[in-house]
């Protein structure tokens, strides 16, 4: 037979948190994020100046005179390429992240829904927003179709973001250009007939 009691359990039922703790933790969540980014940012930065410095290194020591540094560069090319595509998707996705968070606080200082929080005066996010935020958010508006991510400019980011992303497109661009430029003048270096079209043209005969 079961021998179980029946009697109701007598632990207090779990206190509920205070809404102003939740907020808190909120801005803290949201400081190691933005810290985070920071970290990556640097992180990519640092990888991508190696490989660029790997270039220039390339460059200047070449006599071009064999196509081994066409193929050093281009390698590297591949690889600073993924690197800056990878970089791109991830602050992209951090930016999702951060946008969201300041969305719930400035929710969470809204008066109708938490009076307790216009009580105390917690309203430094929606300050914020109204004082900075929201005239920039207009022009990134009106830039959208100027930019890469129609979506990502909607929101905002290329008003908040616009080093970054100029790196991040800037760094493909010269990955693509440096294997270019090295094996055009290998091959001017190699073949010098090559080169006598434009000697012409330049002397203007």
């Amino acid at each position: 037979m079961d021998q179980r009691s029946t009697t109701p359990s007598t632990q207090p039922p779990l206190s509920k948190r205070d809404f102003f703790d939740v907020y808190k933790v909120a801005i803290d969540d949201l400081h190691r994020t933005r810290s985070l980014a920071q970290q990556i940012d640097t992180m990519y930065v640092t990888i991508l100046t190696l490989l660029l410095t790997a270039d220039a290194y390339e460059i200047a020591t070449s006599k071009f005179d064999s196509w081994v540094p066409v193929v050093a560069t281009a390698c590297v090319a591949l690889i600073g390429i993924a690197i800056a595509s990878r970089w791109r998707r991830g602050t992209a996705n951090l930016f999702k992240i951060v946008t969201n968070r300041y969305a719930w606080l400035r929710s969470a200082e809204d008066a109708r829904m938490h009076p307790e929080m216009a009580q105390i005066g917690a309203d430094i996010f929606t300050q914020e927003y109204k004082a900075v935020y929201k005239q920039q958010l207009q022009t990134a508006k009106a830039r959208a179709s100027t930019v890469d991510d129609p979506a990502a400019a909607e929101s905002g980011f290329s008003t908040f973001y616009d080093r970054t992303l100029f790196l991040q497109r800037l760094c493909p661009v010269i990955f693509t250009v440096v294997p270019v430029i090295v094996g055009i003048a290998t091959y001017i270096n190699l073949h010098p007939s090559a080169a006598q079209p434009l000697e012409r043209l330049l002397s203007g005969k």
